[in-house]
């Protein structure tokens, strides 16, 4: 599938260079305003290719098909790679090009992005409230989270700052959830990934517990949490040219509350007769303390984490 999506995307660019004569996105820009290439079918369905390879990369609906059965089939190690690394050079490629690159000389390929960004979060969304699976859960959870990311590219170079931001907080916040549950799956098994593995867990190894649920109340947006800025930076980028969009982000962030509490509530009040409590070792507690001090920092300081972005 990577591969075929792959196809996808230099076919598009293929189509670009055929319009534009140009590879460089320099050289691009200066075609789109001397030539006006993007009045030209060759230009537009080659962009039109681009946004359709990019987004299987970054498992936007609706080509997000193959993301839930591969991650729940992967090693856990490999499934947090590409809920965390590949999604964000996907979103580096997307901020490249379409706000970088094209701009605003074509800004019909908005309305394309902010229409899949609303079914993206909304099929991710509703798609996770049924999983009984955690690893499925987080695939849908990474699905719905490709939306939001995608409303950053809506306000231009000026939505950077709400996309870094979000993006930052979405990986640390993964990466938590990801090293906990190797931790409490060993076996890396997907009858082990079950919610029903993380009762108790809440009372037998409260350290875990907490950067879990750290890392949940993120993901959902609650406020004063750095998952929370994020979106209120993404939304109020976007508020301007796609209220309706940011009506449809909000309503997806309480949707999204219930399965991401359900981790939660498993942990501290369901109990079990005797819960596991395991070791953790000192690769995992670094990069559990580094996650959970950066989305501490964040929800405390978004301010002057923005400063540093150009």
């Amino acid at each position: 599938m990577g591969a075929f999506a792959t196809g996808i995307l230099l076919f598009g660019i293929t189509l670009v260079y055929g319009a534009t004569g140009a590879f460089e996105i320099t050289q691009i820009q200066q075609a789109l305003d001397v030539k006006k290439v993007y009045s030209m079918p060759l230009f537009n369905t080659g962009l039109l290719l681009i946004i359709v390879g990019l987004s299987f990369k970054v498992s936007a609906a609706p080509f997000h098909f193959w993301s839930p059965d591969v991650y729940e089939g992967s090693p856990t190690l490999v499934t947090a790679f590409m809920a965390t690394v590949v999604k964000t050079a996907g979103f580096g490629a997307f901020y490249k090009l379409f706000v970088m690159g094209f701009g605003p000389e074509t800004p019909y390929w908005s309305m394309t992005i902010a229409v899949l960004a609303a079914l993206t979060m909304t099929v991710g969304n509703l798609s996770a409230l049924r999983q009984k699976s955690m690893k499925r859960m987080m695939a849908y959870s990474s699905i719905s989270h490709a939306g939001y990311l995608m409303m950053g590219l809506l306000s231009g170079a000026a939505g950077s700052k709400g996309l870094f931001l979000y993006l930052v907080a979405y990986v640390m916040a993964t990466i938590a959830v990801f090293s906990v549950f190797m931790l409490v799956n060993k076996d890396d098994d997907i009858a082990g990934g079950h919610f029903s593995a993380f009762s108790g867990i809440g009372k037998s190894n409260p350290v875990a517990a907490f950067i879990l649920a750290l890392s949940m109340l993120s993901l959902a947006g609650i406020p004063i949490t750095a998952g929370f800025f994020g979106k209120f930076f993404l939304f109020t980028g976007a508020f301007t040219n796609f209220p309706w969009l940011v009506g449809v982000a909000v309503i997806n962030s309480a949707i999204s509350i219930y399965y991401y509490f359900r981790v939660i509530v498993e942990m501290y009040f369901n109990e079990v007769a005797d819960p596991e409590k395991f070791v953790i070792p000192n690769t995992y507690r670094l990069v559990m303390l580094l996650a959970a001090l950066t989305l501490i920092g964040l929800a405390f300081v978004p301010e002057q984490v923005l400063a540093l972005v150009p």
